[in-house]
């Protein structure tokens, strides 16, 4: 039902912005519930809920520019042949 809302052009601005608001509410509840159950205090119930996601996107940065880093030189023997 949202879904089909969301293709009128204002009203599918406004559940964007709804949408964010509830990601944002949803984020502070599971820190919340991080701080509660582990008796921690916020910064570490922040840190404790963002650093794997943190871990993750440098562990897949490194791995794309050492890919990206790999190929540089095949791209550089392609590229005089490619003609635009």
């Amino acid at each position: 039902v949202v879904t089909l809302l969301a293709a009128i052009p204002y009203v599918g601005f406004c559940f964007g912005f709804i949408g964010l608001g509830v990601t944002i509410y949803v984020i502070v509840l599971e820190v919340m519930a991080v701080k509660g159950v582990n008796q921690f205090g916020w910064g570490e119930a922040a840190g404790s809920f963002f650093l794997p996601g943190i871990v993750l996107f440098c562990c897949v940065a490194v791995v794309v520019a050492g890919l990206v880093s790999a190929l540089i030189p095949v791209l550089r023997e392609i590229a005089p042949q490619i003609n635009m």
